[in-house]
């Protein structure tokens, strides 16, 4: 992959150019965005060529990724289209099937990211699913994208809403648990700042040894839950409150709006 396309440089397109500028410091990055302040951020901070015109940029570009608004989405496929044809895209945009790009874009070299917002730092999961038949090259040139800004998970397209209530919208759980952890520790009689702080660390730290270990979490939380303990305290009163039954309908809950946004 000697050269890659930006539609759309928010806070997705910028991740892109980010993580492939630490991983592939070679790739020529192409860029086209209306908003001046965002071209000059991708020329001043990733080296990225600008163009104001998406035939030029589907020419230039080995894959282009479209990493505009889903409403913004329709607009942009009409305007690119009738130049498509053959070219190979990534899409970002959560809620749209691939059936959507084929027949607008006359091209079955299609792929789907779902990414959350931890592509920022590098650290996302990123869904994959792609059309049929595909080339290989595409696959390849879409994974080396996906790895640069986390960890690629290739799923079928019909596990794409599943995904999103999971990964997509599961991290802001995860801010909300750790808010919620800070919380207790303020009314336990810690200053919020330090509760914050400790509850960012302990979900860190929980997060990597799940992933070092490979134990099952349940084992996990039996290691540190001693009989008639502080530990089981905290989780008969979370099992009290619905903890693990609410996270399940949230997951489930985001999963069907997703499901919904894809069938609108």
């Amino acid at each position: 992959m000697k050269s890659i396309g930006i539609i759309g440089f928010g806070n997705m397109g910028e991740s892109i150019a980010s993580g492939l500028r630490r991983s592939s410091k070679d790739v020529e990055i192409l860029v086209m965005d209306p908003v001046e302040q965002r071209r000059r951020v991708a020329a001043d901070r990733y080296r990225a060529v600008l163009h104001d015109a998406p035939r030029r940029l589907l020419d230039d570009a080995d894959i282009t990724v479209l990493a505009v608004k889903p409403q913004i989405l329709p607009q942009l496929v009409a305007n690119i289209g009738d130049y498509a044809r053959g070219k190979r895209f990534v899409s970002v945009a959560a809620g749209v099937p691939l059936a959507f790009y084929r027949k607008a874009l006359h091209t079955n070299e299609i792929v789907r990211f779902m990414p959350n917002i931890a592509a920022t730092v590098g650290r996302a999961l990123v869904a994959v699913c792609h059309a049929e038949p595909i080339e290989r090259t595409t696959l390849d040139f879409a994974f080396r994208i996906a790895e640069a800004i986390g960890d690629r998970l290739v799923v079928p397209e019909r596990s794409m809403s599943a995904i999103t209530g999971l990964s997509g919208s599961g991290i802001a759980y995860v801010f909300a648990l750790a808010h919620a952890m800070a919380l207790g520790g303020t009314y336990a009689g810690l200053p919020y700042t330090d509760s914050l702080t400790a509850a960012i660390e302990v979900i860190g730290g929980a997060a990597e040894l799940m992933r070092a270990d490979g134990s099952h979490p349940v084992e996990l939380l039996s290691r540190v839950t001693s009989p008639a303990g502080t530990t089981i305290e905290g989780i008969a009163e979370l099992e009290a409150h619905g903890f693990t039954s609410a996270v399940m309908k949230a997951v489930v809950a985001a999963a069907e709006r997703a499901d919904e946004l894809e069938k609108d």
